[in-house]
Formats: structure tokens, sequence, C-alpha cells
């Protein structure tokens, strides 16, 4: 008589979390961007660009585990969040419009800042000597207007 009640608990409980793809919560933790958007670790989920603001602020505050620590304008009337592992998301009229990476820790197509430069399909990477400083996706920006 326990086993059944035990057994629609837990498949309520793995039900709860389930959610459609457009608004999936992945549990996986990390990121990696590339031209279309951001990618989370261990899905095939993505965050691409075009999505709204306010989901993507979340789905990027879970998966790296902090919320934004600052916000600067950025070019063309965009706004940019950025968070402490040097990921800025930038946002125009409501819209996940690119992205921005200056420190290490988040790859794009395989690169990572400080590592060595390779190609970028879609992307834009910045070197010095043969190591990448900064990879920007989407809208390019050239730094936030601070």
């Amino acid at each position: 008589m326990l086993l059944p009640l035990i057994r629609t608990t837990v498949l309520a409980a793995l039900l709860a979390g389930c959610q459609p793809a457009s608004v999936s919560t992945p549990a996986a933790t990390g990121l990696s961007a590339d031209a279309g958007g951001l990618k989370p670790a261990g899905t095939d989920l993505r965050i691409d660009f075009g999505r709204a603001q306010a989901g993507v602020v979340d789905a990027v505050t879970r998966l790296l585990g902090a919320p934004p620590v600052g916000t600067t304008r950025a070019c063309d009337g965009a706004t940019g969040l950025q968070w402490a592992s040097g990921l800025t998301l930038l946002f125009r009229d409501g819209d996940f419009r690119g992205w921005i990476i200056d420190q290490p820790g988040i790859s794009a197509g395989g690169l990572s800042v400080g590592g060595p430069s390779g190609p970028s399909p879609g992307f834009s990477v910045e070197e010095q000597g043969g190591r990448v400083i900064v990879m920007r996706g989407g809208l390019l920006c050239r730094g936030p207007e601070i």
C-alpha cells in the first residue's frame, strides 16, 4: 500500500521539474558560447539570440550560480549585464543580442580567454601574442561605453 504512494510522489517530483524546451531550466552548470548564443553544459538546450532578457538572465544566473554584478551601456543602444565570471550579455529592446567574454572560464568554439587563438566561426576574437584576450558574439560591440 505504501509503495504506490512512494512511486506517485517520486513521479510527481520528477515531473514538477519538467518544462517545455522554450523555458527549460537545465540542471547542468556552466556555459559555452557560439555564433548563435549560449549553450548550457550537459544538454542539447540553448539560449539563442533574440530571447527575452528576463528569461536569459534567470537561466544564466542559475547556470553560473550568481547574479550579474554590474551593468554597462554598450554600443548601438544595448545594455550590458556583467557577471563576475567575465561574461557580459548584451540586450537591446528587451532581447538577448550578444555576448562578450573577457576572462578565462567560459569557452566559445573551443577557445578560451588566455588560451591559444584559433578559428572562430561566427564570432570575433581579439588576440595578443597568439593568446585570446576577448571574444564577442552576436552584436559585436567593441566594449562597454563606461
